[in-house]
Order: structure tokens, then C-alpha cells, then sequence
């Protein structure tokens, strides 16, 4: 919402493919701007009183892909279901504490939603109906809940950090906490398996995202955060290979073709190897 001042405006820049962020500041005699393109993260241009700042440190190394990145991606998608589902096995103690940090973040952003109904409030409206009995308790909703009302909290403006996935908090909370929802439905043996499952959905997303746009509100949260959370929690509940890739394929063929703005077949096969991109 603008305010009604009028001291800001905004404007759809026609013709324009991709990403394009341009941005105004006035003040006094003065004028700043800046423009975005391409990535969310590439900060193409600076300038001050039309001065270019060419030497500015948020032009410096941002919004490209360095050969460190590049391999990864190359090496995470050259992996099946069953090789990504066997490198749980070999997470050490710094692993599990980086990721336990992560489901402690974005967890206390799921609580400050519940509480507060910040945003949009889906979640606290959600666990609302459920508590008036509108609504029926079981694992989809309770996920539902986890995922909105943490989502809510940080589009809202909580004061609050998230542990982001992918360049994304929201891909973050989406791929994490309806696992965390998942544990109330199950009998763990331990935290670790949560911790395992919660590091599978995080691969299977960023594996998605691979192959995908670097940053898609929908693709990103819904259909790689979705697909990576089908993954993370048919592995908690003790699911083998191939029930996990039936559960990807389940969530994209469901799911991708539908709101994706970008679908493009990148679920692993019935076989629970990821198919080459071509």
C-alpha cells in the first residue's frame, strides 16, 4: 500500500523480460539510484546525482555464479534419490548442528505466528477453524500450519531471523517446518532422524532449484519446498527409495503444472533417479 502523501510511486517498466528492479530516491537536491536485473541479487547499476559509483562493495561479486556454485550444482544433480538419501548417513556434528539451528529459527517464526496472526495470519486463521472444529487435525494440515504461519511472520515483519534455502527465507520455513508438524504424527526413535529428514527435503529442494529459476516465489516454496517436505517426511515415517521418489513425482505431477511459473520435469522417475535436464 502507498502512502497517501503521494511521496512514493511506483510502475511497470513495459517490454521489459526478467527481472528489472529499478529504484528512486530523492532527497533535498539529491537523487540516488539503483537498478537490479537479471538475479534478485545482481545489483547492476549504482549511481549518485547521475555519477556512476563503478567502485560501490554491493557491486563487487554479487547476482554471478562462482566455479565453487557451479560445482555443486553439477555434483548435486548428477546424484539419484538413493545417492542423495545415502549422504544423511555421513552428516557430522557440525551438520547437525547447523541444521538443528535452521529448524530452531524458522520454528520460532511459526510460533510468533500462531501467536500473533502477522501477515496475512493463514496460520493462526487455520489452527483457528481447527480448534472450532471446522477444520479436521492430521499431518497435511498441521504442515499447512507450520509453513504458513512461520511464512506470515516473516512477510509480516517480524522481528525474527529465518534460515534461508537457496537464496529464499520462505524456501527456508517451507522445506522445514511442516517436517517438524510431520514429528507429531510419528514416534521418533530420536532428534536425529528429524535433523536427516529435514537435511533430505533441504537436498531434494536445492536440487529442484538446480535445474529451476534461482528465485520463484511459487516454484520455489511450493514446488521444490513441497517436493523436498514429500522427500523429508516419507523418510521420517520410514519410507524407502523408491517411496520417496513416488512421493516427489506424487507432489510435482500434483502440483508444478498447475501454479509453477516456470514447470519444467524435473521430479525424479518411478526408477528414483532425477531425469537430465536438456
Amino acid at each position: 500500500m502507498l502512502p497517501k502523501d503521494g511521496k512514493v510511486s511506483t510502475g511497470i517498466k513495459e517490454g521489459q523480460v526478467g527481472l528489472y528492479v529499478r529504484t528512486v530516491i530523492k532527497a533535498g537536491d539529491h537523487r540516488a539510484e539503483a537498478v537490479i536485473r537479471g538475479l534478485h541479487d545482481h545489483i547492476e547499476s549504482l549511481s549518485v546525482d547521475g555519477k556512476p559509483r563503478k567502485d560501490h562493495p554491493l557491486l563487487a561479486g554479487l547476482g554471478s555464479e562462482d566455479s565453487t556454485e557451479k560445482d555443486i550444482k553439477q555434483w548435486l544433480t548428477s546424484l539419484s534419490v538413493g545417492e542423495i538419501v545415502d549422504l544423511l548417513d555421513g552428516l557430522d556434528s557440525d551438520d547437525i548442528a547447523y541444521i538443528q539451528r535452521g529448524i530452531d529459527l524458522n520454528m520460532e517464526l511459526v510460533k510468533y505466528g500462531l501467536s500473533h496472526g502477522p501477515g496475512l495470519g493463514v496460520g493462526k486463521t487455520q489452527q483457528s477453524l481447527l480448534r472450532q472444529g471446522l477444520l479436521k487435525n492430521d499431518m497435511v494440515l498441521a504442515g499447512g500450519i507450520f509453513a504458513s504461519a512461520g511464512i506470515d511472520s516473516r512477510m509480516g515483519g517480524a522481528m525474527l531471523p529465518a534460515m534461508t534455502l537457496a537464496g529464499s527465507g520462505n524456501q527456508g520455513i517451507a522445506a522445514s517446518t511442516p517436517i517438524v508438524a510431520a514429528t507429531g504424527f510419528a514416534t521418533l526413535e530420536d532428534n536425529l532422524l528429524l535433523v536427516k529428514s529435514v537435511a533430505l527435503s533441504y537436498l531434494l529442494t536445492c536440487y529442484i532449484k538446480a535445474l529451476a529459476a534461482r528465485i520463484g516465489p511459487l516454484c520455489g516454496s511450493g514446488v521444490a519446498g513441497g517436493a523436498g517436505v514429500a522427500a523429508g517426511v516419507t523418510y521420517l515415517l520410514g519410507g524407502t527409495v523408491e517411496k520417496i521418489g513416488g512421493a516427489i513425482n506424487n507432489h510435482i505431477e500434483n502440483f508444478a503444472t498447475i501454479i509453477c511459473e516456470e514447470p519444467r520435469p524435473v521430479a525424479p522417475s518411478r526408477s528414483a533417479r532425477p531425469p537430465r535436464q536438456g
